[in-house]
């Protein structure tokens, strides 16, 4: 059978909801994981329903005799383009499905103009690795994705000047980002401030010197392991049930530390890069994108 490989179209949205929730769900059940967001099919359909209306996004699905049999979507940022949610439903796996996939988004990121494309992917699935390997993109990051547990995180001095943001902070955002990060993600933490989720910034002496944003593209950075500490602790302490947050590896004392606060590990994960990377300065704190 033909597979067709074209952008998503809203008469898509169901199909996309019921393929993306199978695929997902099927893969946690092998490896004993808990279903990450979207959790259920009547999520996977509100997301998709703003994911396709938005400037932000991209999303593209395969179809076989007009059954929607995977999907991806391109999270279309200042700087990067990174995939999202790569998805064969489960009937289909092995058929050359996500590849397809993978490759067309590569051919509409570069045709957007994006050098720098990004993806995370479980560091269990070591097919989806292989796959994005063979792409062209390389692993340059393990991280562990750590939630917070209530009542477990201490209260902070005011001296270490962590507070809610605010949009009055997204130009120092900018800063921090382009100066930590290597990339300006001022406009998905914007987009996180305008849709409700709550983010800190660490601003101990005159300015912003780090931050964390907990929904939408969920991430943080600061210029210290301390400063970074005191904004996953005041995140667990203010909003424990949103309080994830990803943990490079490579920051031994940080992620024995956010232990030691009462964050559990829930999976490990892999940033991996296609086209030109930076490593970020500081204390990083990658998204499910980037």
């Amino acid at each position: 059978m033909i597979l067709q490989v074209i952008p998503a179209q809203s008469e898509h949205i169901e199909g996309l909801a019921r393929s993306c929730i199978a695929a997902f769900a099927e893969f946690n059940t092998q490896h004993l994981l808990t279903m990450g967001t979207p959790g259920n099919v009547e999520s996977a359909r509100q997301m998709y329903s703003r994911l396709l209306v938005s400037d932000r996004a991209h999303v593209i699905v395969a179809l076989q005799n007009g059954e929607v049999v995977g999907s991806t979507w391109l999270r279309l940022e200042d700087d990067i383009a990174a995939f999202e949610d790569v998805n064969t439903a489960p009937s289909k796996q092995g058929n050359g499905v996500a590849r397809a996939l993978m490759t067309h988004g590569l051919e509409v990121a570069n045709g957007l103009g994006y050098a720098k494309i990004r993806l995370t992917q479980s560091a269990h699935n070591s097919t989806a690795l292989s796959l994005y390997a063979s792409l062209g993109f390389e692993v340059k990051e393990t991280f562990a994705e750590m939630k917070a547990t209530t009542g477990k995180a201490p209260e902070l001095p005011e001296s270490l000047g962590v507070r809610p943001m605010t949009e009055a902070d997204l130009p120092a955002i900018e800063d921090v980002s382009r100066r930590l990060y290597k990339l300006n993600r001022r406009g998905d933490v914007a987009a996180a401030l305008a849709s409700g989720e709550p983010a800190l910034v660490v601003a101990p002496r005159d300015g912003v010197t780090g931050y964390v944003t907990l929904g939408g593209s969920a991430h943080g950075m600061a210029e210290s392991e301390a400063e970074a500490l005191a904004l996953i602790t005041e995140a667990a302490r203010r909003y424990p049930e949103k309080a994830v947050f990803g943990c490079p590896l490579s920051f031994h004392g940080l992620f024995r530390k956010a232990l030691q606060i009462g964050y559990r590990t829930l999976e490990v994960h892999n940033v991996m890069a296609y086209g030109p990377y930076e490593r970020p300065d500081g204390v990083w704190m990658p998204s499910s994108a980037y």
